[in-house]
């Protein structure tokens, strides 16, 4: 996919690309909260059970869900920003925008667990 900042277009042209975007991006955004909600329960059983098991298994999924991230992402070409010229530049701002989402996946994960475990009776 490719983001290009400095494309000028009419109107109707720049709703129809949105259109497009977010035709093909919500199905996918559905799906990684499905996996984010797959990693709240293997946190909250981890946190309740302490077993080491479904410790490595949830340290393995938040690296696999990162590496996937990570080449989603790497296909985003980021096109007509001034600071975004040379190609490891593109692959760092990748790098930090994929680490940044994984984080606040993560962080959404806690969240559920303890928003679960402190309203359990």
């Amino acid at each position: 996919m490719k983001i290009d900042f400095q494309l000028t277009d009419t109107h109707w042209n720049w709703i129809k690309r949105v259109d497009r975007h977010v035709i093909n991006f919500a199905p996918e955004w559905f799906r990684w909260l499905s996996w984010i909600l797959i990693l709240g329960v293997l946190q909250y059983l981890q946190r309740r059970t302490k077993s080491i098991v479904l410790f490595v298994l949830l340290s393995f999924s938040f690296y696999l869900f990162w590496m996937y991230l990570i080449a989603r992402f790497d296909s985003i070409e980021l096109e007509g920003l001034p600071w975004v010229k040379k190609p490891i530049t593109k692959v760092v701002a990748s790098t930090i925008i994929t680490s940044l989402l994984c984080i606040g996946f993560f962080w959404v994960a806690t969240l559920i667990v303890t928003l679960v475990d402190s309203n359990r009776p």
